[in-house]
């Protein structure tokens, strides 16, 4: 059997996580895996908790159930190991799921990782902090820097789209130069 852990964010989708917690680990046995499940504790645990699996080597991937923000954290603490990121779907949006075309409905998404290849994916880093799909500037990083914790947990993409049109409405558009080797450009809005 390989070893691998399940790190999950516990209030993630409306708390999917930790009531599918043990479905995803059969799923995960099913395929092959023995799982050890590891919730965190809160915003920035994961990176933590998977660099300290990455560097005791008992596990070759980390399964991580949480939104995008538990997917980040989770790639951070396993950069520069041997170590892979199998991402379950968890959260409001799944940007990262969707993007790599993992099933969107979690149990799914465990029995297709569990037989799955390792593929490379590509890290990006803005100053210290690692990024997996992109980061930006402008009204996108207002309306996430904005989003309340307890209304999202309770109302979903509701709660991302109630609180979007309300950033947007009184976002003053401010001018955005984004800088890089060979070039420059200015905007309202920069995403890389």
């Amino acid at each position: 059997m390989r070893r691998g852990a399940l790190v999950y964010n516990p209030v993630a989708g409306r708390r999917r996580a930790t009531a599918l917690r043990d479905a995803i680990c059969a799923a995960l046995a099913a395929g092959g895996w023995e799982v050890e499940a590891a919730p965190t504790a809160g915003p920035g645990d994961a990176t933590p908790l998977a660099a300290t699996l990455a560097r005791e080597g008992r596990v070759e991937a980390v399964f991580a159930a949480g939104g995008d923000g538990t997917l980040r954290e989770v790639a951070a603490g396993l950069l520069g190991s041997d170590v892979a990121l199998a991402p379950l779907p968890m959260g409001t949006t799944n940007v990262l799921v969707r993007a790599l075309g993992v099933p969107r409905e979690p149990l799914a998404a465990a029995r297709a990782l569990a037989a799955g290849v390792r593929r490379p994916l590509a890290v990006g880093v803005c100053g210290e902090t690692p990024f997996l799909m992109m980061v930006s500037a402008g009204l996108d990083a207002a309306i996430m820097g904005a989003l309340s914790g307890p209304l999202k947990a309770r109302f979903g993409l509701g709660a991302v789209l109630a609180q979007g049109l309300g950033v947007w409405w009184r976002y003053p558009f401010p001018a955005v130069t984004a800088h890089w080797s060979g070039g420059h450009a200015e905007g309202s809005f920069v995403a890389v």
